[in-house]
């Protein structure tokens, strides 16, 4: 798998950035500049603009 870092993220995408420890959804992907919106899945918040390098990704953890 290429490394994390390179990895174009995609709507619906489940990850969580270094400074926030909810998950989010990933709603909206913007190539210029290589940023992303963020969903939580049960709440109103809407994160915006969040650099790609920031993501983790979230699809390799188990489900509860």
């Amino acid at each position: 798998m290429a490394n994390e870092k390179d990895r174009v993220p995609k709507e619906g995408d489940r990850v969580r950035t270094p400074n926030l420890k909810d998950g989010f959804v990933v709603v909206a992907v913007r190539e210029h500049p290589n940023v992303v919106d963020l969903d939580l899945p049960n709440g109103p918040l809407r994160i915006k603009n969040i650099p790609w390098t920031m993501l983790t990704y979230l699809d390799e953890e188990p489900h509860d």
